[in-house]
């Protein structure tokens, strides 16, 4: 029987769930040939079979009473009651059932995940809409439901991501409502990084404005792409800020985000004596005396202090 033969009969025949693993052949020179050229008259993704001396079926019986369970609910028949019997089985044995049995598998997942919901039962709803998102990623009543189960989970940024998705003609009161809500609060919060950052470029309340910034940066607050990106569209002096942000992160120890905004302070100007010093005493710090050399001889205004730095990389 070919691959194809037994997936037919076990799937519609028997009515048992199973697997298949192959057993191949330790082919030689010759037969790998023969099979390359099997391949190149069919399909070529056909070799691991074409290799193949036997095949190892793993099979079972489907659970009927789950499949049952879930098709009473489907019916509306003693909702409750089937919905507590299924508590005995594992998220993954529903699942597998659903995909198994059920043609509307998308719709299926969806009633479940609504259902549980509507229980407070909230172990499995996600788990439910990610699957079906799966099946389906365009899935409109799929997107609606995971904005609308994420929003009421306080994941409001990832709410929007799907609530957006949405056609005009799927978003309702209730999703306006919602993406007005989370667009706004993301604009404020938009425009607290900025405001931080501009008192961080003209020097205001500094040390507490630095204190903050790096509390932003620990805390993820902000990712280090929002932070970017604020610098570079809302700032004046972009390397003055790059730098502040690098040196701070470097006092206080939130090394992975050193040079993140240094190296980008360096790619806007390479001849900023500011950015060379500090990228060179970081990396002098940090063992790297070579790299850091390269920096300081950049700088154009050697001062004590870059001289002093030089010829204690050099010892």
């Amino acid at each position: 029987m070919s691959l194809q033969d037994i997936n037919r009969v076990f799937k519609e025949e028997s009515g048992l769930k199973h697997s298949v693993k192959n057993v191949k052949n330790n082919l030689d020179e010759n037969e790998k040939k023969i099979v390359e050229l099997y391949c190149s008259l069919t399909e070529k993704n056909m070799n691991n079979q074409y290799e193949t001396y036997k095949y190892i079926i793993m099979a079972q019986n489907f659970n009927e009473y789950l499949e049952k369970n879930i098709m009473n609910i489907k019916k509306e028949f003693e909702v409750e009651k089937n919905l507590q019997e299924l508590e005995q089985y594992s998220e993954e044995e529903i699942i597998d059932c659903i995909l198994d049995r059920f043609e509307d598998r998308i719709q299926v997942l969806q009633m479940l995940a609504i259902l549980d919901f509507s229980r407070n039962k909230h172990d499995n709803v996600l788990t439910y809409l990610h699957k079906a998102y799966e099946l389906d990623s365009n899935n409109p009543d799929t997107l609606y439901n995971l904005g609308i189960v994420l929003y009421s989970y306080n994941e409001k940024k990832l709410a929007k991501r799907y609530l957006d998705r949405l056609g005009e003609m799927d978003k309702d009161d209730e999703v306006e409502k919602i993406l007005t809500e989370v667009n706004f609060e993301e604009e404020q919060r938009k425009r607290k990084l900025v405001y931080l950052l501009r008192r961080l470029e003209h020097e205001i309340d500094f040390e507490d404005s630095k204190n903050e910034m790096v509390q932003y940066i620990s805390n993820e607050v902000y990712t280090e792409q929002e932070i970017m990106e604020a610098i570079l569209n809302s700032t004046i002096d972009k390397e003055k800020i790059l730098n502040i942000v690098g040196i701070s992160a470097f006092e206080n120890g939130l090394n992975d985000s050193i040079f993140p905004f240094l190296n980008k302070a360096y790619e806007l100007n390479p001849n900023n004596d500011d950015t060379l010093f500090n990228l060179g005493y970081i990396l002098a710090e940090l063992g790297e005396n070579v790299s850091a050399l390269s920096f300081f001889n950049k700088i154009a205004v050697q001062d004590k202090d870059v001289i002093d730095m030089i010829q204690k990389v050099k010892g």
